[in-house]
């Protein structure tokens, strides 16, 4: 086993728990001979749901920590009930603080992701005098981003759900505070959450990662909206990802889920029963809820124009 500890850090909340045990599972499936601590942030779980992520853990032969926020911290961080993102999306913000002091670079990983490859070499990106290294995002193409935020299009927009942070630039350089305030002073135009924070208090502090390491759902368009530059790029990662991001409301242990690579997503899954169960049985009031999404945006869309 290699010596250096590669740190990662999962932010969750008890609903997205059976779906953070299939991503530590992928990691310690295809990263068998790395030595692997797990960061669990969380606003408060279940000692059960504690427990089927320890086991996971355990049976690798890898490290967890499991911590606990205070949810009042993020009382002024906007979220939109109709929307899949939650508040647990916010405490990837505060990992500087969290986070041991010796823990000098964290990857960061949203749960609705699986990793198909070696995350070695996401630790060798050199960061000096950087905050991050991130992956552009599947819009980032697309210049309303840049217009509502006021960005220089050149600068580039990149997804947050696979961030390698460097923890002391971050100490050093007040980053939490200062993305936490952007957004808590411009909830109007940061329509994207924390990524919008993140994007703009960054724009000038980021490092842009191969496309591979965060493979998103819209990058499988006929025509993606990416700048043309990054195509060739872009076939190459869709080929062969590391990291495969299920990005949007249509998530891949959703019975309904029309998302790529979703037969990697079950192979994952599948590997621990208990987590399984959990995550390809959908309740029934969640498969109601969908259709009922479903037929109200027919409706909306047969009766109302279109005016924007």
């Amino acid at each position: 086993m290699k010596d250096s500890v590669k740190h990662i850090a999962i932010c969750s909340d008890e609903q997205y728990m059976p779906y953070c045990s299939v991503l530590i599972k992928s990691i310690c499936e295809n990263n068998t001979d790395d030595n692997l601590e797990f960061h669990v942030v969380t606003g408060g779980v279940s000692s059960e749901a504690h427990e089927r992520i320890q086991t996971v853990v355990s049976y690798y032969g890898k490290k967890l920590s499991l911590y606990t926020v205070n949810l009042s911290d993020f009382k002024d961080c906007p979220v939109r009930r109709a929307e899949h993102i939650t508040v647990a999306s916010y405490f990837r913000l505060q990992l500087p603080e969290i986070l041991p002091a010796d823990v000098k670079k964290v990857l960061y990983l949203d749960c609705d992701i699986v990793v198909d490859g070696s995350i070695s070499p996401l630790f060798d990106f050199d960061l000096t005098g950087k905050a991050v290294g991130a992956v552009y995002n599947q819009t980032g193409g697309d210049i309303r981003h840049y217009n509502r935020l006021n960005l220089d299009f050149r600068s580039g927009y990149f997804n947050s759900g696979v961030l390698m942070i460097s923890l002391d630039y971050w100490r050093k350089n007040n980053v939490s505070k200062r993305v936490i305030d952007f957004i808590s002073e411009n909830p109007d135009i940061c329509k994207y959450h924390d990524q919008d924070g993140l994007n703009y208090v960054l724009r000038n502090e980021k490092v842009l990662l191969p496309l591979k390491y965060n493979v998103q759902a819209l990058f499988y368009l006929d025509v993606p909206i990416i700048p043309k530059v990054f195509f060739d790029e872009l076939e190459e990662a869709k080929k062969s990802p590391v990291i495969i991001h299920y990005t949007g409301s249509d998530k891949p242990w959703q019975k309904w889920s029309n998302q790529p690579n979703k037969e990697r997503y079950m192979f994952y899954a599948m590997l621990n029963p208990l987590v399984a169960e959990a995550v390809i049985r959908p309740s029934l009031l969640q498969y109601a809820k969908h259709h009922i999404k479903k037929i109200a945006k027919g409706i909306i869309n047969r009766h109302v124009p279109v005016l924007w």
